[in-house]
């Protein structure tokens, strides 16, 4: 008699779903995630794998464990949809050593954030050592393409701190869009060295070419 061993992969989605996420309007990148992560729970039900989700803000606050299933997968999203946090902050660190103690076999993990944390890189490469990771990185252009609207009071999402900012100033659009930029060079230099692969989505742009090449560019790579 031949075996032939089931090849069961298993998924777990971590959903940031921090303050700085709720930014954007009529999209914010917090809507934007949850689709995402919703399309990705659909497509592991569709190959009969498991699927789990992590949702946090300055703390875990939510938990589905992976299981197999079309139901479930509808749980993981109904779930994902509905949930409201409690946090306003940002632990992304915090919640990627919990998926590493939640984990104990290796699994695909798609982490969904604008990973504006502090200290992640090295949560995040232990992480990766152990379990396939695509980092999923979600940005809205308004955050650093300020439009020439005058005098605009800017709120932070997380701290609640607000600043009065002159947007028909050419210096400090500039300045904002340097500063935005080099945070985005950092955050990508440090995805490099923690080992994962990447898929950048933007609120203004539809999400469904990106998330496909990149999935299928992975896949090329993985059967070589």
């Amino acid at each position: 008699k031949t075996f032939m061993e089931e090849r069961e992969l298993t998924l777990l989605l971590i959903v940031d779903q921090s303050g700085s996420l709720h930014f954007g309007q009529p999209y914010s990148k917090a809507g934007l995630a949850v689709e995402v992560a919703a399309v990705l729970a659909l497509a592991a039900a569709r190959h009969n794998d498991r699927v789990g989700a992590l949702l946090f803000a300055d703390v875990p606050e939510y938990v589905v464990p992976p299981a197999k299933g079309r139901p479930h997968a509808l749980r993981v999203i109904r779930d994902l949809v509905a949930f409201a946090p409690r946090g306003r902050g940002t632990n992304l660190a915090g919640a990627l050593r919990y998926a590493t103690k939640l984990l104990r076999h290796r699994a695909i993990v798609v982490v969904l954030s604008d990973f504006r944390a502090e200290a992640w890189e090295d949560p995040l490469g232990q992480l990766a050592a152990r379990h396939e990771v695509v980092a999923i990185t979600i940005d809205d252009p308004r955050e650093y393409d300020l439009p020439d609207a005058g005098w605009v009071e800017l709120a932070d999402a997380e701290s609640g701190q607000r600043i009065l900012v002159d947007t028909s100033h050419g210096p400090t659009r500039t300045r904002i869009r340097v500063a935005a930029e080099r945070m985005q060079q950092e955050r990508s230099r440090k995805l490099v060295q923690a080992g994962v692969d990447r898929v950048a989505l933007q609120t203004t742009v539809p999400y469904g070419v990106p998330l496909r090449r990149a999935f299928a560019e992975r896949a090329r790579r993985m059967s070589r």
